[in-house]
C-alpha cells in the first residue's frame, strides 16, 4: 500500500516539475529522476502484490515431486 502512495506522490511530483517556471535543463534533469521514481514506485507495488503459484501438484494424491506449470 505504501508503494502505491508513493508512487502517486511521486506521479504528482512529475506533473508539477513539467508545469513549474525553471530553466530547460533543470526541468528535465528534475523530470527525469521524477519519473524514474515512479517507475521504482509502481514496480515495488507490482512486487508486493501476492502472486498465484506458478505449479501445482498432479496425481491422485499429490504426494510426488510432479508438478504441471500453469499458464499465466
Amino acid at each position: 500500500m505504501r508503494a502505491l502512495v508513493l508512487a502517486n506522490i511521486l506521479d504528482t511530483l512529475v506533473a508539477e516539475i513539467e508545469r513549474a517556471e525553471m530553466d530547460e535543463a533543470t526541468r528535465s534533469k528534475l523530470s527525469f529522476l521524477a519519473k524514474r521514481a515512479l517507475v521504482d514506485a509502481e514496480a515495488l507495488h507490482d512486487e508486493l502484490q501476492p502472486r498465484a503459484p506458478l505449479s501445482e501438484p498432479i496425481g491422485p494424491t499429490g504426494a510426488h515431486n510432479v508438478v504441471k506449470l500453469r499458464s499465466v
